[in-house]
C-alpha cells in the first residue's frame, strides 16, 4: 500500500497498470499508447463513469485518500488523475 505521499509519476504507472488488466480482463485490444495525456473518458480508453469509479477507489485503497471529499474536482487525462490524488 502507498501512502499518501506518493507521486504523480508513481501514480501514473499505476494508473496504466490498471487500466491494461482492465482491457486484458475484458478482451478489449488497446491501439493506443496510455500516458500522462490520454484522456480517460472520451473514445481514446472509453471508460464508464462505473468504470471510472472503480479506478477511483483502487486509487483510494493505494493512497488512503480521497480528493474528492469536499466536492467533486475535474479531471481528463491520466496526469490529471495522478496528480489529484498526490497533491495532498
Amino acid at each position: 500500500m502507498y501512502n499518501c505521499l506518493v507521486n504523480s509519476n508513481d501514480l501514473e504507472s499505476e494508473i496504466i497498470k490498471y487500466i491494461e488488466n482492465f482491457f486484458n480482463v475484458m478482451n478489449y485490444e488497446s491501439k493506443i499508447n496510455l500516458d500522462s495525456n490520454t484522456l480517460l473518458l472520451e473514445q481514446v480508453i472509453g471508460f464508464d463513469s462505473l468504470e471510472l469509479a472503480g479506478l477511483v477507489a483502487h486509487l483510494e485503497n493505494l493512497t488512503n485518500y480521497d480528493p474528492f471529499e469536499e466536492g467533486f474536482l475535474e479531471f481528463f487525462t491520466i496526469g490529471e488523475l495522478a496528480r489529484l490524488f498526490s497533491s495532498k
